[in-house]
């Protein structure tokens, strides 16, 4: 069946499930909705930009999988209230827009005129949900690096539709982004960079890459994301 990433978002951010959080908040629903869609907007975008990057490519792959096989869609409404059993997943909202999460947040805020704290909630549920909407395809059909970059070329279009669509969208908040923040992940983005320059850039994503390498580098982030179901 081909991937249809709108419809796929859909059944993930239903109507029912955006009025139930907006009437939990305190928000206007309409707003709230809005909100949600610019947000999904944000994650799309920013994962899209990511995973094009030689040094944050391999550990948005590799998350993106992590909150797929976390069934990260099946647990929204807790990932939206910050339950601390899901902090893994809460954790890649920070993990996805790294220094840009405040200004991304305070302009949800500010565009549809919620508050700070629903601001943030979406944010930190629309990133993972986002992510596992991409790690359930590339892990589910076991693409090949060839295929992947196929795939992943295919949704660009999708994907500025989507920004496209939502008003406003703030591309000086991403266009500029230099990904992920975390020490651990920074590193590994530092040491990919130098020994990758003479690799095509595509390679980053074969799966052939060092599994072990992308584990110890990645291990604070990993310990968070071991959850228990």
């Amino acid at each position: 069946m081909q991937f249809d990433l709108k419809d796929k978002l859909a059944q993930l951010f239903t109507q029912q499930l955006s009025d139930t959080l907006a009437q939990q908040s305190g928000e206007n629903p309409l707003a709230f909705s809005e909100a949600l869609q610019g947000a999904i907007a944000l994650s799309c975008y920013q994962f899209n930009h990511l995973i094009q990057q030689e040094k944050s490519a391999r550990a948005i792959y590799y998350f993106s999988k992590v909150a797929a096989s976390n069934k990260t869609g099946q647990h929204l409404s807790s990932i939206y209230k910050g339950s601390s059993h899901y902090q893994g997943l809460l954790n890649l909202s920070k993990l996805l827009f790294s220094d840009r999460f405040s200004a991304c947040s305070h302009w949800l805020e500010q565009s549809f005129k919620i508050q700070h704290s629903t601001a943030n909630a979406i944010l930190q549920m629309t990133a993972p949900a986002v992510m596992s909407v991409f790690g359930e395809k590339m892990a589910g059909r076991r693409l090949s690096g060839t295929s992947i970059t196929e795939f992943l070329k295919q949704q660009q279009p999708v994907i500025e539709e989507i920004t496209q669509s939502t008003i406003n969208f703030p591309f000086y908040l991403l266009q500029n982004s230099s990904g992920i923040s975390s020490s651990g992940s920074s590193e590994s983005g530092r040491s990919s960079s130098r020994k990758s320059k003479s690799r095509p850039k595509n390679s980053i994503l074969s799966f052939k890459m060092k599994w072990s390498f992308v584990l110890i580098l990645s291990a604070g982030i990993v310990f968070y994301l071991l959850i228990k179901s």
